[in-house]
């Protein structure tokens, strides 16, 4: 099995940047507003990642489901500290 970092050493950001226009981009993590899909899986292409989840409703309502993790343990770790992250950034 993988060892992953606990939660406290692995931080979730919210990096931003400037677009083109000057606009604020939202790179990754957590946003209290709905952004679409392909932007959020544009952006995590973009972020260099090594372990990835992804979880999602299509459009006939039906889970979907992927992963680059071949361990169970290994992937509701990743989930754990994401929903971590989610309730600490909720209460916040």
């Amino acid at each position: 099995m993988t060892r992953l970092p606990t939660a406290a050493k692995r931080r979730v950001k919210n990096p931003v940047a400037l677009d083109e226009a000057g606009n604020v981009e939202f790179l990754g993590g957590f946003s209290r507003v709905a952004v679409p899909a392909e932007r959020v899986l544009h952006q995590a292409g973009l972020a260099g990642l090594t372990q990835v989840i992804v979880v999602g409703v299509a459009p006939d309502g039906t889970l979907y489901f992927a992963g680059s993790e071949a361990q169970a343990p290994d992937i509701l770790w990743l989930l754990e500290l994401a929903k971590r992250q989610l309730l600490e950034n909720a209460a916040s």
